[in-house]
């Protein structure tokens, strides 16, 4: 198998086995390809705990068991929180 890289992934792979972490530059293939192997698992088992809970939700609406909410009633206690929040800071003097 060819892979071609990009000169500047090319360089850092050699920096890699350069600076002996590596054997050589397969092995820095490999480890990168683990990597985003297990990030791609990460993401996928999100994807479906995310799907469940958005199935959960749709089915206590569907049973009359969620609560309504109104995005702009949402936004203006953020707000005031925000505010609040900042009147606090200023007259402490913290960041």
């Amino acid at each position: 198998m060819n892979v071609s890289l990009t000169p500047e992934l090319e360089l850092r792979v050699h920096r890699m086995v350069e600076s002996g972490l590596y054997g050589n530059s397969s092995e820095v293939v490999r480890a990168a390809l683990r990597l985003l192997i297990e990030q791609e698992t990460r993401k996928e088992a999100a994807l479906v705990a995310l799907r469940k809970e958005i199935e959960i939700g749709l089915e206590q609406a569907l049973n009359g068991d969620g609560e309504e909410f109104s995005a702009v009633q949402y936004v203006a206690e953020a707000k005031k929180r925000y505010e609040a929040q900042s009147a606090r800071e200023n007259s402490t003097g913290e960041v």
